[in-house]
């Protein structure tokens, strides 16, 4: 038995956890030596000592005490406080209080174990830290591939075109709508240069857009690309420079381009529908007085001529040069003012196919001979509403445009009339037309149009001819003509092929009526007429024409005079001639007021266009015509002849 005793003791004292034993008040009866020299003791020196006054700060007496009454023992896992060591630093500590019985039912003491766990601790919590991190970074690392994966699909899906290549413009990707709008496949893409998709774009202007985005800058602008069927397109554009961390070098350029096709088309309707403004407001202001300086030569030289023998060998050619030289300018003035102003004017449904073989008939008598017209027109209905004069002009322009273009050597002009279904359309102008389209080609053999030429067809002015053999303004007249007549005109050329001009005008549901022309009035009555005319050169010239013809004439110089004068001598006058537009009024303004006490008294009026008479003062008075100017003779004796024949 001893020899038991002496080997516990021997275990007690070498186990490495804390270890007392206390008696029921708290007394130390032993402790093991790591017990000791945890508080840097000998075993010895705790024999007898009470422990709550050896460690005052220890508050577990409450829990010793209930340990001894229940005789349960308290079990406690990695509690902190400060216990013993000589850094005293808080220490965390799995514990336990339990009684020791001898053979009786009381206990003879209790039995404090305590073992250090800081370390174990310290250890669980950094591996749970580390697992923490490493589930935080697991997060984050899913989070960011699915942001990659997004932002992949963004740019794959993205409506503009994606382009990333290195500093050399090496392609390193595309995205689907690059490929889409470009037709080239991302094997055809990848490591070629982009330069090759542009079109018109010369290497210093590239080297210089090149220099500048290298350099750090972002570039914004517009390019022309060029695509596999060798189509092109206008890309808007922006290109930033990617810089690598953390040094911040440059080493890749992303491109971000939007087709902006449309929107250029649209910009340059504009700068026409400008030009066509700025025209029609230069028109507007010289086109009167242009008019008034024509209209006196033409009727004096009108009336020259019959004063003169028709063998008067000097002077009547002369005169006919004066004549011919003063309806030319008439003839211009009046395609500026028909290309500058939108009018309703004389429109009707009419069969265009008629129409157009009655111009093709003069186009073939003026072609030479080595020149071939060819025409196919096979239309149904065919009806649009037009003016037949502008039909005829649209066609003798575009007819005589391309026979210049094959010039005296000959060749070929085909002209052809069809049908066209435009359902969902998208026409040149970029607005959804009605279904049925009447189109009319014009093709020719010639030399072709130049792209540099061809932008600038259609504006004012503008003609490749030698000086005296064109005024620039038939493509400008057709292109207003069409654009009156809500149609299109589009143009295709290629230098040494020829040109092919396409007009598309909407057809109309309504059946064309045929008219009779109206007879010409052959009446010799004579009578007196109020002429209301504010030029002075003009009302001279008119009123020696109308003199000549056998009528009594009386002048007013403007429309306060005329209204005055027609109260004063209603019952003699036959007919009033009118200027439309005067300094103090407008001629329709005269005619609307005068029929509201004379609606008997018939007028005439002139005008350099028709637009300038508003409809409201037509209606309710008595207007027999509306000539245009400048006149010459005979217009201004049928127009006479047929208001006083009412």
């Amino acid at each position: 038995m001893e020899t038991d005793w002496k080997i516990l003791t021997k275990i007690f004292a070498s186990l490495r956890g804390l270890i007392a034993y206390m008696d029921t008040d708290f007394n130390y009866v032993k402790v093991n030596r790591a017990f000791a020299l945890a508080h840097g003791h000998f075993e010895a020196d705790f024999c007898a000592r009470n422990h709550f006054e050896m460690f005052p700060k220890d508050n577990r007496k409450s829990v010793f005490e209930n340990v001894l009454k229940t005789g349960l023992p308290h079990i406690a896992y990695e509690e902190p406080f400060t216990f013993g060591f000589k850094d005293a630093k808080e220490r965390y500590w799995d514990w336990t209080a339990q009684p020791v019985y001898g053979d009786g039912e009381a206990a003879l003491g209790l039995i404090l174990t305590m073992d250090d766990v800081s370390e174990r601790r310290h250890t669980r919590h950094a591996l749970e830290r580390s697992e923490t991190q490493r589930a935080e970074i697991t997060v984050q690392r899913d989070r960011a591939e699915k942001e990659l994966l997004r932002l992949s699909a963004a740019m794959e899906q993205a409506a503009e075109g994606v382009v990333i290549t290195d500093t050399r413009g090496i392609i390193h990707y595309t995205n689907v709508s690059f490929r889409e709008r470009t037709g080239f496949e991302a094997e055809e893409l990848l490591g070629s240069h982009i330069q090759v998709y542009e079109r018109e774009t010369t290497g210093r202007t590239f080297r210089k857009r090149w220099e500048s985005i290298t350099g750090g800058d972002i570039w914004r602008g517009r390019v022309t690309r060029r695509k596999k069927n060798g189509d092109t397109y206008e890309a808007e554009m922006t290109i930033t420079p990617l810089r690598e961390e953390p040094d911040g070098e440059i080493t890749e350029l992303v491109s971000i381009e939007r087709d902006v096709t449309r929107e250029v088309r649209l910009e340059k309707q504009l700068q026409q529908v400008q030009k066509m403004e700025a025209l029609g407001t230069l028109t507007g202001g010289i086109a009167h007085d242009l008019n008034n300086i024509l209209m006196p030569i033409i009727l004096n030289a009108e009336l020259l001529l019959e004063d003169f023998e028709e063998d008067d060998d000097d002077t009547s050619p002369l005169l006919e040069k004066i004549l011919g030289a003063a309806k030319r300018g008439r003839e211009l003035v009046k395609q500026v003012v028909t290309f500058s102003r939108r009018t309703d004017e004389d429109r009707a449904p009419l069969s265009i196919a008629s129409v157009v073989k009655e111009a093709l008939a003069l186009v073939r008598a003026s072609l030479p001979a080595n020149t071939e017209l060819s025409t196919f027109i096979d239309i149904s209905p065919g009806i649009v509403i037009a003016n037949p004069v502008n039909i005829h002009q649209i066609i003798l322009n575009l007819c005589g445009n391309a026979a210049h273009a094959i010039g005296p050597e000959g060749g070929k002009i085909e002209v052809r009339l069809e049908n066209e279904l435009c359902a969902d359309r998208n026409l040149s102008d970029g607005l959804f037309g009605p279904t049925l389209y009447a189109r009319l080609t014009v093709t020719d053999s010639g030399c072709g149009i130049p792209n540099e030429v061809r932008r600038r067809i259609f504006d004012p002015f503008f003609t490749t001819k030698p000086p005296g053999e064109g005024s620039g303004m038939g493509l400008a007249v057709v292109h207003g003509i069409v654009e009156t007549h809500c149609g299109t005109i589009d143009v295709t050329s290629e230098p040494g092929r020829g040109t092919s001009f396409v007009v598309r005008l909407p057809q109309a549901t309504e059946a064309a009526e045929e008219e009779d022309p109206p007879a010409v009035t052959r009446s010799n009555r004579v009578g007196e007429i109020l002429l209301v005319e504010d030029n002075s050169s003009v009302a001279e010239s008119v009123m020696k024409v109308l003199e000549r013809l056998g009528h009594r004439v009386s002048l007013a110089t403007g429309v306060v005079e005329a209204g005055d004068l027609i109260e004063q001598r209603i019952e003699n006058i036959d007919l009033v001639l009118s200027d439309q537009t005067m300094r103090d009024g407008l001629g329709s303004r005269l005619a609307a007021a005068t029929a509201r006490n004379h609606p008997e008294l018939p007028f005439l009026l002139y005008s350099g266009h028709a637009a300038s008479i508003p409809k409201k003062d037509v209606e309710g008075a008595n207007i027999r015509g509306v000539l245009y100017k400048p006149l010459d003779t005979e217009e201004l004796r049928t127009a006479v002849a047929r208001a006083l024949a009412g």
